[in-house]
This record gives structure tokens, sequence and C-alpha cells, in this order.
């Protein structure tokens, strides 16, 4: 009974050091390592494509961070990532890549038209009023969108195009959707 006892204690010890490898510590979401694994497999020639990733970026969070303080910054990305939770879809790999980016990504495969219309829809989800310390903040998302294609592109190479769109949807005002094209590299 001992040696059972110890053996389970040291398998619960495992799986618990495996998850916080592979997820963030403030949201529970994935962390980047397990993005990068998970764009790898779905990447590797004959997977299905493309594959869409949708990196989101909140606007203007330092504003929250410089009156309310970190805890409410932190309070905020949180609700955040619930609202993403429950707005990507059930089989989508959602990660916070630290700070206030994240990354979703379908399971399916996903064209542009598919990746556009799920950023709207998170857009919209996470426009919605957040109460923190007895004040209502709204804060805006600027999403970029970026195909890759199975046996081409590499999880690296997907994660520079949907880096590279974001920053053109912030550049343009922020609170807007940009898809990649190869006029932005």
């Amino acid at each position: 009974a001992s040696l059972f006892s110890q053996v389970q204690a040291r398998i619960l010890a495992e799986e618990q050091l495996r998850y916080l490898a592979e997820h963030d510590d403030l949201t529970g979401l994935h962390n980047r390592r397990a993005l990068i694994s998970h764009l790898e497999k779905r990447l590797a020639a004959g997977q299905p494509g493309p594959v869409a990733a949708l990196f989101l970026d909140l606007d203007r969070l330092k504003a929250v961070n410089d009156y309310l303080g970190h805890n409410a910054g932190d309070w905020f990305i949180r609700i955040f990532a619930e609202r993403l939770r429950a707005k990507a879809g059930g089989d989508s790999l959602i990660a916070r890549l630290g700070g206030d980016e994240f990354v979703v990504v379908p399971n399916s495969a996903t064209d542009v038209e598919s990746g556009e219309e799920l950023a709207h829809r998170l857009q919209a989800a996470l426009r919605e009023r957040v109460a923190i310390d007895g004040e209502m903040l709204t804060r805006t998302v600027s999403v970029g969108v970026a195909l890759g294609e199975p046996g081409v592109d590499s999880a690296s190479d997907l994660l520079r195009k949907a880096d590279q769109a974001v920053l053109t949807a912030k550049g343009a005002g922020g609170n807007k959707i940009a898809v990649f094209s190869e006029d932005m590299s």
C-alpha cells in the first residue's frame, strides 16, 4: 500500500510538472512552448490546411496598469482569457504569449474568410465592459490573421506572419483586424 501511494504521488507530481511546463500561470491558457509544439504538428506535411493563427493584442492595457495598478491589469487579462475560451470554440488552441498577447489556432482547416469571421466574433466579445475596483473598463483588441500551409510553412513562419499582421492592425489605430499579405513583409 505504501509503495502504491508513492507511485501514485509521483505520477500526480509528474502530471503537475507537465501542466506547468505547457501553461501560463496567470490564465491557465497554453504558453508559447505548447503553442509552438501544436503548430509544428499542425504544419507537418500531409496535415489538413490551411492552418490559421489569430494573434490578438490588447490595445492600451498599459493605461489600466498605470491607472489602477498591475493587479487590475492581471484581473483584466484573466477575464480576457475567459472570454477567449468561451468564444474561440472548444477545439481551438488558445495561448498567452506573455503580457497582453494571445494566439488562437482553430483546430480545423481555416480559410481567410473563416479566420476573419472568427476575429470579428472575438473582437465583439472582448469589447464588453469589465468591472474592476468599482470602475467599468473596456479595451479594444487588435487582431492579426495569418495562414500557413502544412509542409510549406513552419511554426515560426506562421507566428511571424500573424505578428506582422497584428502590428499592421495596431499601426492603423488599433481595434482593427489585418490579414497577412506578402506586402506586409
